[in-house]
């Protein structure tokens, strides 16, 4: 776990997929008004969620909402472990378009038949099975039921203040967050961190991958100093200037 300022920290969570390892960046924030996680990992995350946060003396029964930027499983995985583990009266919040999906009423975007199969037939043949597991796992989900549903603007009351920003085409429900006295963005899926370097969402995971990119141009708005990857983590540059940047980029690379 990763401390980024008082009240503020990075979870840092192993994710195997497709024989390959790489860690996942959901965020804590906690405050006398209370305790969110944003995003719980895969369905064997649990364990490393209890570890971590006992680093700082609290459990899952100290967790009073969790924030789902999205539906993908390695977001809303943990969920029902957390939610158990937390106990009665733990607000899940979400987007209005996701809602469907996290409390298991509709089926997973990626688990469409026929997109399952051209992402599959696209595979070299030795992922074939480790990708069908994944899907499998995903089948497996178990909703759990949303008590709070959010839209752009929306204002969350933790940590002096959580402002929602609607990033659609990853998802149709995609949310990045902005903590509002920290300035600090938490990027979903939006933005993506490797080796270092802040980058759009990363090609071919997007429902809509040009909306995606134009979404970025929503989070020039904010006065972002710290950007927060699910998958990368902490960006250590010049945030402002990088998302400007991005916002006039197409998702081929090149400008609008």
């Amino acid at each position: 776990m990763q401390k980024i300022a008082d009240g503020v920290y990075a979870l840092e969570l192993e994710m195997e997929r497709l024989g390959q390892t790489s860690k996942i960046y959901p965020l804590l924030v906690s405050d006398e008004k209370g305790s969110v996680l944003i995003d719980a990992g895969l369905p064997t995350s649990i364990p490393e969620i209890e570890e971590q946060l006992s680093e700082i003396d609290m459990t899952a029964r100290d967790i009073d909402a969790l924030i789902l930027t999205h539906q993908d499983l390695d977001h809303i995985g943990g969920l029902p472990g957390l939610v158990a583990l937390a106990g009665e009266g733990t607000d899940v919040i979400c987007h209005e378009a996701e809602k469907p999906f996290i409390e298991g009423t509709e089926q997973f975007g990626r688990l469409d038949p026929e997109n399952l199969k051209t992402t599959i037939d696209s595979m070299p043949e030795s992922l074939r099975d480790e990708m069908q597991k994944l899907v499998a796992e995903a089948k497996a989900y178990k909703g759990v039921a949303v008590t709070k549903t959010v839209e752009d603007g929306d204002v969350l009351p933790f940590g002096g203040g959580i402002t929602v920003i609607h990033t659609p085409g990853h998802t149709e429900g995609h949310i990045c967050l902005y903590l509002n006295k920290k300035g600090m963005l938490v990027a979903g899926d939006e933005l993506d961190l490797v080796d270092g370097e802040l980058f759009g969402p990363k090609h071919g995971l997007s429902a809509d991958e040009s909306e995606a990119y134009s979404s970025i141009s929503k989070l020039t708005k904010y006065d972002i100093e710290d950007v927060l990857c699910y998958h990368g983590g902490l960006f250590a540059g010049d945030a402002r200037g990088r998302i400007a940047e991005l916002a006039n980029e197409a998702p081929n690379g090149e400008k609008r």
